[in-house]
């Protein structure tokens, strides 16, 4: 109950929301996640149980909708005897976290050191290399620098195609296969190619800190292609709506970085070494060169009018009472 309580207050402290919808949807999260009461939640959030409750009631639809999305994509309790494959990276980071403040907090008991001291010599490094490389992650460097990142280029958009991609893994369980779908895409298909285009201009856009013109474009053909062949992922919108504020979603990443001979090596720790060697060349594997899509910019436009009701994401009530104050006039 008291690790349900610090993950929740951690949870909230990263959400930080500021709305009624924002405080409803996370306590449907909380609720799945940590088994957290009305009160316990209301007294985190700084509310009272009853101003809770209305929120809940003048937010039902969107309170019961997040519930069911949270219970359908709560992680299953984890088998002992298969950790290797139920633990995802941000649980493995929770626990060498928690160990280490364990051990070297000045209460610490020498029970606490000694476990540290017997993990550290043991799997404890592979563990570490691990969280070395998640740290050096762009996905970990794009949350950590999001509030300079939004400065130049509409984290919310940003947001939109991070979570909506299939071939882009965001370390939780709803993309886990999403990196064999990126290793799997052929260059030769049109729509991955079309995704290639866009990411090539977000990535120099993010190292020239500055939004090309036509990036919202290439965004719009990108989705447009999704939604017209039926591959659109279904949004996380509290995920998105974090990129939304603009702010920095993770400020604690560790830059040292780490040598590619020790990833390898973990690689070969985890997988075995064929294994290893075989998803290793995957990746670095170059197909025969492909010529890129043409875009049409009337023809984009066009088809975006067509679409404009799938391509439009409304993140809270606000949004949707704005868009039907627009449909209405």
């Amino acid at each position: 109950m008291a690790d349900n309580l610090k993950q929740m207050q951690e949870f909230l402290a990263e959400a930080n929301p500021s709305t009624p919808e924002d405080i409803v949807l996370c306590f449907a999260y909380c609720k799945v996640h940590f088994e957290a009461t009305q009160s316990q939640f209301s007294k985190e959030i700084g509310v009272s149980d009853r101003t809770l409750r209305k929120y809940i009631s003048d937010n039902q639809t969107a309170f019961d909708e997040e519930k069911a999305q949270q219970e359908a994509t709560k992680e299953p309790e984890a088998d002992v005897n298969n950790l290797a494959r139920t633990l995802t990276n941000e649980q493995l980071d929770a626990f060498l976290q928690n160990l280490i403040q364990s051990a070297i907090k000045p209460s610490a008991s020498t029970k606490d050191k000694q476990l540290l001291i017997d993990f550290a010599g043991l799997s404890g490094q592979d563990l570490l290399n691990l969280t070395a490389v998640k740290k050096r992650s762009l996905h970990w460097f794009i949350k950590e620098e999001l509030s300079s990142i939004s400065q130049y280029l509409d984290s919310r958009q940003l947001g939109i195609m991070l979570e909506e991609s299939d071939k882009l893994y965001r370390e939780d369980r709803e993309s886990k296969e999403n990196t064999q779908n990126f290793v799997d895409a052929d260059i030769s298909d049109e729509s991955f190619r079309l995704e290639l285009m866009y990411y090539g201009l977000l990535f120099m856009s993010l190292y020239n800190q500055t939004q090309h013109p036509d990036l919202e474009l290439l965004q719009q053909a990108v989705r447009l292609d999704r939604i017209q062949k039926g591959k659109a992922t279904p949004l996380n919108k509290r995920a998105v709506k974090l990129y939304a504020k603009g702010n920095s979603i993770k400020q604690d990443a560790n830059k040292k970085p780490i040598s590619d001979e020790k990833i390898k090596q973990m690689y070969v720790e985890v997988f075995g070494k064929d294994e290893a060697e075989k998803m290793l060349s995957e990746v670095r594997s170059a197909k025969q060169t492909t010529k890129p899509p043409e875009i049409d910019k009337s023809d984009v436009k066009q088809r975006a009018t067509e679409h404009q009701e799938e391509l439009e994401i409304l993140l809270s009530v606000e949004e949707e009472i704005q868009k039907m104050m627009r449909d209405n006039q």
